[in-house]
């Protein structure tokens, strides 16, 4: 399943005890939410996976902040959140690299206003790994719209935190009934394939997910799986299918 990781507002301002707007600082650092960010961050590199990086941030003057916007008046007034500045710099112990794509939003989702569909949808993205603060507001936000976008979600428990930790665990909770919920020590168990099996069946050889679904001749492969649309090659004695141009 083609997977991407989110980490959303990581940055000086928010999780930083010296930022503008540190509301999270302190259970980031309790959780320990950085370090497991950087597994995931590994992780997800090691396979290929996009790792993109989200920060809430706004231009001189605030021209994208509505007058309406409560949740945000407090940047406003303290200055914050300011693009440009070190407070919207992602936090020095997010282990960043050059390859990660970075996108800057300007509301609590990190859909609203990017171009974060449609580079998922460009890159056949499925699957969601998502991490963060804050678990009761960003997260919950991501987790709800990608979801109704079609997305399979998965939220990185460990790398995630909010103001408290009760904040934390009702969102979670919350959260539960439409996402999978995961360690980031557990992203090296997760399922690869269509099928949800990380290596096919015990006996019957590796599960390769089968890339014709969107040709117009897809032809589903006869198979003991509930997912018709895998192979196995290998010990099964299966001649291997045609290759769909």
């Amino acid at each position: 399943m083609r997977t991407a990781l989110v980490l959303i507002d990581l940055i000086n301002d928010l999780i930083h005890p010296d930022g503008a707007m540190p509301t999270c600082a302190a259970e980031v650092e309790r959780r320990r939410v950085l370090p497991a960010a950087n597994q995931a961050l590994e992780r997800a590199r090691s396979l290929g996976w996009p790792t993109i990086l989200v920060k809430v941030g706004f231009r001189a003057g605030y021209p994208e902040l509505p007058a309406h916007g409560p949740i945000f008046d407090q940047a406003r007034e303290l200055g914050a959140l300011r693009l440009g500045q070190w407070g919207t710099e992602f936090h020095a112990a997010l282990a960043v690299e050059p390859g990660d794509l970075v996108l800057v939003k300007h509301r609590l989702s990190p859909f609203h206003g990017t171009a974060l569909a449609t580079l998922l949808r460009a890159g056949g993205i499925e699957r969601l790994l998502l991490g963060g603060v804050s678990t009761a507001w960003a997260l919950q936000a991501a987790a709800r719209e990608g979801h109704d976008r079609d997305f399979q979600i998965v939220l990185v428990k460990d790398g995630c935190a909010s103001a408290s930790a009760q904040e934390h665990d009702h969102s979670i909770e919350q959260l539960a009934r439409l996402a999978s919920v995961v360690r980031a020590a557990d992203l090296a168990d997760l399922p690869e394939s269509c099928c949800g099996r990380p290596g096919g069946p015990a006996g019957r050889g590796p599960c390769f997910p089968c890339f014709c679904r969107a040709a117009l001749h897809c032809r589903p492969w006869e198979s003991p799986s509930p997912c018709s649309l895998w192979w196995h090659s290998g010990t099964t004695g299966r001649a291997s299918p045609p290759v769909v141009p």
